[in-house]
């Protein structure tokens, strides 16, 4: 038994370091390929918390990032999450998998999470700051131009049916026009 657990543990390594040797040569699908052989031939105490099985699904997930497979890249990186709570690496990996969605407020919580398991990491601590920014326009997205609109001086009937399309023609600026005047007070 003894052996082919240790028969099992070299090809997991050969399979790791191809997979990173792939990675090196930006060839993101034979890295793929390699990660997930290393996978199917770890042995099961890999996939234990905090075990090795976790680097490999990190370094899988980027390679996945990158060829374009962000569904595989987000499965990776929350197994990921899953076995290795407390490391900073696992949430950045889901966080920038969320960050290529355009899901800012998940990218946020998961860079968050990253910066309390490593908070001297500068870069986590941007990457944080730029998702809050975005997290924040994209729940609002017409918040940020109002103070522009304002000193810009224009006037919202000129500017929102440009925000909403014949949607906005129609509500701001036709049906307006076929109103009845307002009455005029004679003194």
């Amino acid at each position: 038994m003894s052996d082919a657990l240790s028969k099992k543990e070299q090809l997991f390594l050969e399979h790791k370091q191809q997979g990173n040797e792939a990675v090196k040569a930006l060839e993101w699908h034979l890295a793929i390929k390699q990660y997930t052989e290393a996978l199917r031939n770890a042995p099961s105490h890999y996939f234990q918390p905090e075990g090795q099985a976790a680097l490999v699904l990190s370094n899988r997930s980027m390679a996945n990032l990158k060829a374009g497979y962000l569904d595989k890249a987000m499965e990776d990186a929350s197994e990921c999450c899953r076995l290795c709570p407390r490391w900073s690496k696992a949430y950045f990996r889901r966080a920038e998998v969320s960050r290529y969605q355009g899901r800012w407020q998940l990218a946020a919580d998961d860079y968050r999470r990253a910066s309390e398991q490593d908070p001297e990491d500068e870069h986590l601590v941007r990457m944080l700051k730029e998702a809050e920014e975005k997290a924040k326009l994209a729940a609002s997205p017409l918040e940020f131009l109002f103070p522009w609109e304002e000193q810009a001086g224009l006037d919202h009937r000129s500017v929102w049916p440009a925000r909403c399309g014949v949607g906005g023609v129609l509500f701001c600026v036709v049906l307006p026009m076929g109103q009845p005047p307002e009455p005029t007070h004679r003194a």
